[in-house]
């Protein structure tokens, strides 16, 4: 009789390793910022003593984002923070783009692009950044790919731990696919393949055990995979751990592999080196997808809400000091704009709103460390909270010496708008203004709507963008007042705002619909 035998597909799996970053899961923030550091170190050890092994097996590291690099060059010799630089340019060390593993869906814009800013500091010194890894988080807002496509990122590369999320569950795009923003810009994306396992899943098929694990286990996942339509010879598998050390037993693996099989062939390798040998071979048959891919892990936020709600209240209080802090650099020469400042503020609410929540939140080892966690950690809201109030205070300082005396009682509404046009001026105070209570323009409100004594709610017209308004103080008798805020709605073209009783808020309305 006769037999048919297929050929055998000769795979080529590739192996990156790197420690998964959880700020103050594991540890406290300035002990997870340590290990990182230190596996900095281990890596340019390590690779300095596989240089004479065979190429596919020497060590290389991923870094996973650069809040890790950030702290590596402040607590580094320069010397030695030349060493990774040099290390990256040949090809040993990988460092990806992110600040950090974010919930993208709860930043500001401002914020959202702040995402890339420290690794523009390697970029000045010639490290390539063309990719981005997102471990543990199970989606990324759309927004995501026009920031990181300006930065210079090609590649996306997920770890989405799914668990009970519906990624993996509903029909996912076949790996690898282009995601394409509104605007046109793409990122080729791959994902890991297993819900549970995301970045561990290399550990899963042996590749921290040794040869004989890895015999048993990973030719059944390839088969797997070849059985399922993968169409494509090469693979990519992640080992990683949470906060975990540098992990030098994959190399050694991948060499005594190499040496016993001809097929498949084991490399260890940087992400984007898989990514653009793939896009190389067989990158027209990609398939191309537009659309968001949220993250449920968002809602974790709501465990914290005190702490959420104070964390969006510094989102945009920082952005306002920013826009402001802008305009005092433009009117008045005497002015230092604070970039320290407001780095320091960005990175510090970029820290706290990583996607390990809360901090101290974790697997506490010792009551005193997750103590120790959390103060940590509320640390990265509190300074941007208190940065941004003297921020603000110089800034409005240094645009109003700038503006000239009106002769006659008068707010200033200064504008840090993009466009010319209308809009709502605040007034707080911790006390009245008689001057203001006279004027029927002016309605003072207190309670919820104010965060601390009460405000005052004018209107402006035409203000200039980026500019100011001369609004006159007029006592009118015997004009009755015309409330901006009319009894309990608030309005504007597009929607009204019912309040309630004994509440915030009652209803939105939609105007043109209903």
């Amino acid at each position: 009789k006769r037999e048919y035998l297929q050929p055998v597909r000769e795979w080529e799996v590739f192996v990156a390793v790197h420690s998964h970053c959880d700020v103050g899961f594991t540890h406290p923030p300035s002990e997870a910022a340590a290990i990182h550091s230190k596996n900095l170190d281990l890596a340019l050890a390590a690779i300095s003593a596989t240089r004479s092994w065979p190429e596919e097996a020497q060590v290389k590291w991923t870094v996973e984002n650069t809040w890790q690099l950030q702290n590596y060059r402040r607590t580094r010799a320069p010397e030695r923070v030349e060493q990774v630089v040099e290390a990256a340019k040949a090809g040993r060390i990988e460092i990806t783009a992110c600040y950090l593993h974010n919930h993208f869906e709860i930043l500001g814009t401002n914020q959202l692009h702040r995402i890339t800013w420290e690794g523009e500091w390697w970029k000045r010194r010639g490290v390539p950044l063309t990719s981005a890894m997102l471990s543990d988080i199970p989606g990324a807002t759309w927004g995501v790919i026009p920031v990181l496509a300006s930065a210079g990122v090609r590649y996306l590369f997920m770890a989405p731990n799914n668990f009970g999320a519906p990624f993996h569950r509903c029909d996912p795009p076949p790996r690898p696919f282009y995601w394409r923003a509104r605007g046109g810009e793409e990122l080729l994306v791959w994902y890991t393949g297993d819900p549970r396992w995301a970045y561990i899943e290399g550990a899963r098929y042996g590749l921290l055990e040794g040869v004989e694990a890895v015999a048993a286990k990973l030719p059944v996942h390839l088969a797997e995979l070849e059985g399922s339509g993968y169409p494509y010879d090469a693979v990519l598998l992640q080992v990683a751990f949470d906060n975990d050390p540098l992990q030098a037993a994959p190399a050694q693996i991948v060499r005594l592999w190499n040496e016993a099989y001809l097929v498949p062939k084991l490399r260890i390798a940087l992400p984007s080196e898989f990514l653009s040998e793939l896009e190389a071979r067989y990158g027209k048959a990609f398939p191309v997808y537009e659309g968001d891919w949220p993250s449920w892990w968002a809602a974790s936020v709501a465990g914290y809400p005190e702490e959420g709600a104070r964390s969006r209240r510094a989102h945009r209080k920082l952005e306002q000091a920013e826009r402001l802090a802008t305009l005092a650099d433009m009117v008045n020469e005497a002015y230092t704009y604070p970039h320290t400042s407001l780095d320091e503020a960005y990175d510090d609410l970029l820290t706290f709103d990583e996607h390990s929540g809360l901090k101290g939140v974790w697997v506490a080892f010792r009551q005193h460390k997750q103590a120790q966690a959390t103060a940590e950690g509320l640390a990265y809201l509190s300074r941007p909270l208190k940065a941004v109030s003297a921020i603000t205070e110089a800034a409005a300082a240094g645009v109003e010496e700038k503006i000239p005396r009106p002769k006659e009682p008068s707010v200033i509404a200064v504008s840090t708008s993009y466009q010319k046009g209308p809009g709502l001026v605040r007034v707080d105070s911790a006390e009245p203004i008689p001057e203001l209570d006279q004027d029927p323009n002016w309605q003072r409100l207190a309670g919820h709507f104010a965060y601390e004594g009460l405000c005052y709610l004018g209107y402006a017209q035409d203000v200039p963008p980026f500019s100011w308004q001369d609004i006159p103080v007029r006592a009118r008798a015997g004009t009755a007042k015309q409330p901006v805020l009319g009894g309990k709605a608030l309005a504007n073209h597009y929607y009204t705002i019912e309040l309630g009783d004994g509440r915030p808020l009652s209803q939105i309305v939609d105007r043109e619909t209903g």
